[in-house]
């Protein structure tokens, strides 16, 4: 219900690739379009299958689609609700009365998060692998528990695991978490740690397999990488460019990481900043992430530290309790979790496992610290601060209409080979809108600089200089002309002069237009006759890339197969992608 109240997503992520990459999949089309979600039209496109097939059968009951994608959610809630009951129940003398009013204030604190709030029922993938990596949490804290008394501790390490290996092949950003469950089971007791540490590892390993394997291999056979364009410095594709391209930079490679190893101050001020300054709203933002406020991480750090020293001290006299060693555990999570996240990312929105984790944390902490007599009332006036205090992350929405998704425009030619002019705009959302016959192209991106070199430009350049039918450009109106007619000269391509038609579409205010376009009058030769063994991966990947079983499930036609656009209107759902 809140993520009705929200609206829909209109981020610009989802316009750029959320729906855009499980269509290419599902309609294999990798290997026809050349890089329309720039860089990320080579992300891993299960973990947006879910939204994208919403879409295309329920895209005209819009709010339904909001209800779907924000009850996902609620597994991240039932998962911090049973760590709390499951932690509390470990304490001596407490009353049911005082376990259900804590276990709610944990929920509170945990579930109201600004990562929480700002992302519900958006399409950036954060909520469900958050989902994942807590139900990951709750089978290690299980797998701990039942240590101490030999019970089902190792079929609790590979559920554990398999979550977290699945979240980890969907989406990498939480592999940090991964490395928080692996310490976090280090608190195992003997005889089961190093049993308990390998069916984790082994079954997270399986769970990354199943979840990003195939992808991996496909990427591997079209472009040589199978992380492709990530880490290209190391398998050295010849698909582009490595040397000045975005994509080598910042959260793709985890470059922070190596500024945190080789400038430790660096990394002292952002362990300092996203955590304890968050508090300042506008002082941390960025493109990424947004404006937001939010406290409880700072306060979960702090006090966790306050009670691992205490811990740390009991060992040493020999005085440790029950409660203590499972809290150590948690806490380990949470402190390695979040430090590994912030050396690679610099992002408050990959925080969520820890930001959920947090509630539980400070109200275990807080029993530690006040003792029970003033715990429930400490423990409700901190939620209290922390959810009158928080901003959550502003991601842009829009109001809800009679579709999820309405595009209108102009019907092209089946023939139409379609160019992107923009640098790093997003336009692959109305891919799945148009005839599928139609080619779409792109150059100039975040993963491609201005003149950039590799064979995805010497391809598209060549599909250019070879194309029969009509080429147009798409063009944002609010991106510099000058800017838009670089794309174009690079391309050896220039305007006809006739006049531009505009694109209609609910989730952006930008205004989107296609322009015809023309060959320069004497192009020279692009692309050589022969292309070699790296420019022919792309057509060998093609049918690998999308199972012709799974195009029988969904019972769509192929990437060259014709659609029927009614009233000569580019289709609008529940009829684009209509079955031949």
């Amino acid at each position: 219900m809140y993520s009705i109240y929200l609206g829909a997503d209109a981020n610009w992520d989802l316009l750029n690739y959320h729906l855009y990459i499980p269509f290419a999949f599902l309609k294999a089309r990798l290997g026809f379009d050349l890089q329309p979600a720039q860089a990320q039209t080579y992300l891993n496109p299960l973990l947006d299958l879910p939204f994208f097939l919403l879409i295309r059968h329920f895209n005209d009951y819009p709010r339904f689609v909001g209800f779907v994608q924000g009850a996902t959610n609620g597994i991240s809630l039932f998962c911090i609700l049973v760590l709390a009951w499951r932690l509390l129940g470990r304490v001596t003398g407490l009353s049911t009365r005082a376990r259900v009013v804590l276990s709610i204030t944990a929920l509170v604190i945990g579930g109201t998060g600004a990562d929480s709030l700002g992302l519900i029922g958006t399409t950036t993938g954060d909520i469900p692998v958050t989902a994942l990596v807590l139900c990951a949490l709750v089978f290690a804290v299980q797998a701990v528990e039942s240590s101490a008394g030999g019970g089902r501790v190792l079929a609790s390490a590979l559920a554990s695991g398999l979550f977290a290996g699945l979240a980890f092949g969907f989406k990498p950003t939480v592999g940090s978490f991964g490395l928080g469950l692996f310490v976090l089971l280090l608190t195992l007791r003997h005889p089961w740690r190093v049993k308990g540490e390998l069916c984790f590892l082994l079954s997270a390993a399986s769970g990354f397999l199943i979840a990003a394997g195939p992808h991996a291999l496909t990427m591997y056979r079209m472009f040589g990488n199978p992380v492709f364009p990530m880490l290209n410095a190391v398998f050295h594709s010849p698909y582009f460019d490595n040397t000045g391209n975005g994509v080598l930079r910042g959260t793709f490679v985890g470059s922070m990481l190596m500024e945190s190893m080789f400038h430790p101050l660096s990394f002292l001020l952002v362990a300092i900043e996203l955590p304890f300054l968050s508090l300042i709203r506008d002082h941390v933002s960025s493109d990424n992430t947004g404006d937001y406020r939010d406290i409880r991480l700072a306060i979960a750090i702090v006090l966790t530290l306050l009670v691992f020293t205490l811990w740390l001290a009991s060992r040493l006299r020999g005085r440790e309790n029950a409660t203590q060693r499972e809290f150590v555990g948690l806490a380990l999570f949470l402190l390695v979790g979040s430090y590994a996240s912030l050396m690679v990312f610099k992002n408050y929105r990959y925080l969520g496992p820890v930001e959920c984790v947090s509630g539980v944390l400070i109200v275990l902490a807080l029993g530690e610290l006040v003792g029970r007599r003033g715990w429930i009332l400490t423990a409700v006036t901190v939620a209290a601060v922390c959810v009158v205090t928080t901003v959550p992350i502003a991601l842009p929405r829009t109001q809800w209409g009679e579709r999820y998704i309405s595009i209108t425009g102009p019907a092209l030619d089946p023939d139409t080979l379609v160019v992107i002019a923009t640098d790093r705009g997003s336009a692959s959302f109305l891919v799945p809108f148009l005839d599928p016959r139609i080619r779409w192209v792109r150059t100039r991106s975040n993963l491609i600089p201005p003149n950039g070199g590799g064979l995805l430009v010497d391809r598209a350049k060549g599909l250019i200089a070879g194309h029969q039918g009509p080429l147009v450009s798409v063009e944002i109106s609010e991106v510099a002309l000058a800017s838009r007619d670089s794309i174009l000269e690079e391309l050896d391509l220039e305007r006809t002069g006739a006049p531009c038609t505009p694109i209609n579409t609910n989730l952006s205010d930008l205004h989107y237009v296609l322009c015809p376009v023309r060959k320069l009058a004497s192009p020279a030769a692009l692309f050589p006759q022969r292309p070699d063994s790296h420019s022919m991966r792309i057509y060998s990947a093609a049918a690998f890339e999308c199972p012709s079983r799974w195009l029988r499930l969904f019972n769509k036609s192929s990437a060259a197969s014709a659609i029927t656009v009614p009233g000569g209107k580019i289709a609008s759902a529940p009829a684009f992608l209509s079955a031949s």
